[in-house]
């Protein structure tokens, strides 16, 4: 399921699909899907080209966060950042990123 809510995400994205309002349907161009997308049968290749955009710093907090597992509270977390010294390098805009980025997950049941 991961794999291909990334691949649909990714082509949502891209412009690569849309829904006709007016047909209530969606529509795709294949070819060009083809020629656009690079076929992976790897879910993590997906992930990496979506964080890609991610500024360092909230990479690597990410990368500790995966550390705890999939079930932890954003308080713990934060408290985490604060033993690690993470929070002193975080502006406020990554801050506001990685809350979408856990809200996300979790309404995905990507993590508890």
């Amino acid at each position: 399921p991961l794999f291909l809510y990334k691949f649909l995400h990714l082509l949502w994205k891209e412009k690569l699909i849309d829904f006709n309002m007016g047909c209530h349907r969606w529509e795709w161009d294949l070819e060009n899907i083809a020629a656009r997308t690079v076929v992976t049968h790897n879910a993590l290749e997906l992930l990496l080209r979506d964080f890609s955009h991610l500024s360092k710093e909230v990479r690597s907090v990410l990368v500790l966060s995966s550390c705890l597992g999939s079930c932890f509270s954003e308080r713990c977390l934060f408290l985490v950042w604060d033993k690690m010294g993470v929070n002193s390098y975080l502006h406020q805009g990554d801050r506001t990123k990685i809350r979408q980025i856990l809200a996300n997950a979790e309404e995905k049941q990507f993590i508890e």
